[in-house]
């Protein structure tokens, strides 16, 4: 989603009619604001895991989310907010910056290189 928002930047539209929601009149922005909104969340996540390297410690999904959520946020969000997690755990991975391995009770989790 994030490359094609920014093959998307580099043009000029008037209009945009995304798969979901309605129409996009403020085009630029709304990509310029839809970038930030998820290299920010990235970069929380890229932040933390980091932080549990220098303690030699790795983290699941779940545990990430756990600690990047709020605890009194509504359930329903969860699944989103678990998404929107494990999409930025495979942007860092594209890059580079973390491994995935899976644990010998088959739980996957992840840590900074």
């Amino acid at each position: 989603m994030r490359r094609s928002l920014r093959q998307l930047r580099s043009q000029r539209y008037k209009l945009l009619l995304p798969a979901y929601g309605g129409v996009i009149q403020r085009c630029e922005r709304t990509i310029r604001d839809t970038l930030l909104y998820y290299d920010v969340r990235i970069q929380r996540i890229d932040r933390g895991l980091r932080h549990l390297a220098a303690l030699g410690q790795e983290a699941t999904a779940f545990e990430i989310w756990k600690s990047l959520f709020p605890e009194d946020a509504p359930y329903e969000r969860m699944r989103d907010q678990l998404l929107l997690v494990i999409g930025a755990l495979d942007c860092l991975e594209d890059e580079g910056k973390l491994e995935t391995v899976r644990r010998s009770d088959g739980v996957l989790a992840h840590h900074h290189v």
